[in-house]
Parts: C-alpha cells; sequence; structure tokens
C-alpha cells in the first residue's frame, strides 16, 4: 500500500495447517507514518480491534486449521473509528441458524444463517423420520450472514409432499436444527 493512498481497506486471510500457535503477525512501514494517518486491524474471529497494531502486532495463540480473517483499516480517524464500527456489526457473535420464512410455506422457503468464522458448512433438509432430503450447502464460507433458498424439492430436483421438515446447520462443532412446515 502507498501512504500517498488515503482510506482504505485490506482484507487478510492467514492459512494455517494445524500448526500449533502462537502465530505471530507484525508489520511495519518503512518510513514515517504520515500525520493523521490512523491504522487498524480488525482480528474477526475474535471480533476485537487492534489500534495499535504497527507497535504491538497481533499473537494468535490457537491453532489455525482453514483460515483467519483479519481486515486492516487505514485512514483519517473519522474514517477508520466508522469503517471498524460498520465491519464488527458485520460479524455475527455466534453461529446461529434462523427460522425459515415464510413458514409454512409453498413452494419455496428462504433460511437465513449467521457465520462468526470462515470456514466449512452444511445445511442439510431432513424428513420427520429424520432421512436427508437434500444439501442446500455444502462449502466452505466467509463469515457473515448468509440466505439460502430451497425450493421444496429433494436432491434429484422432485417435488416433496406437503409435511414436516428440518434444517440442519452444522459448521465448526456447532450444530442447529429448525422445524418447518411445506403445505401445498
Amino acid at each position: 500500500r502507498s501512504l500517498d493512498e488515503s482510506n482504505g481497506v485490506w482484507n487478510l486471510r492467514l492459512y494455517g495447517k494445524g500448526e500449533p500457535g502462537p502465530v505471530i503477525v507484525t508489520g511495519s512501514i518503512i518510513n514515517q507514518v504520515p500525520e493523521g494517518l490512523f491504522i487498524s486491524v480488525v482480528d474477526i474471529p475474535r471480533r476485537a480491534v487492534l489500534d495499535h497494531f504497527l507497535e504491538t502486532g497481533l499473537t494468535i495463540e490457537e491453532k489455525i486449521t482453514t483460515a483467519y480473517d483479519l481486515k486492516l483499516v487505514a485512514g483519517d480517524q473519522n474514517y477508520v473509528f466508522e469503517t471498524v464500527e460498520s465491519i464488527l456489526a458485520d460479524i455475527p457473535e455466534e453461529f446461529s441458524l434462523s427460522q425459515n420464512y415464510p413458514n409454512p410455506f409453498n413452494p419455496l422457503t428462504k433460511i437465513d444463517f449467521a457465520l462468526p468464522k470462515t470456514g466449512e458448512v452444511v445445511i442439510t433438509v431432513y424428513n420427520i423420520l429424520g432421512q436427508e432430503v437434500t444439501t442446500l450447502v455444502n462449502q466452505r464460507l466467509n463469515y457473515g450472514y448468509h440466505t439460502v433458498t430451497w425450493r421444496g424439492t429433494d436432491r434429484a430436483s422432485r417435488p416433496v409432499s406437503s409435511g414436516v421438515y428440518f434444517s440442519e446447520l452444522r459448521a465448526r462443532g456447532f450444530r442447529q436444527t429448525k422445524k418447518m412446515l411445506l403445505l401445498k
């Protein structure tokens, strides 16, 4: 980044192979920090802000098994403060699976979910007997708020019958299920 640039956000992602920590992240500026330039680093998984990153660095004690997200925010004081607040507002505090809407539904419904960390996510739909109907999501997703749509079909894209179904979110040791009702 050039020191001539003002007001910006840079996404940083550290990849780990599960080696034990600590991991130490530091940064430096070749010349002096220009007057009026403020720098903050947002530690996404911890929802923490490091205002003195250049002096203190960042130590990550836990083992990084996949990705570890940071955002560096630089600019004038107001820009940095407002941007950091906006970034923090977009990071969920915990994993969650919301109730689908509409519920009951026909023929489609939306399911919102929140991820405080980037990682592998699986959202599966089961019938009342506990049999898997379809998998809506099975991939690595970034932290944040997400929505997936279920069109009331099985994994072969055939419409399913009216009845009770369950959506289940699994991610990083988290598991939550919600009941849904399909009426035709």
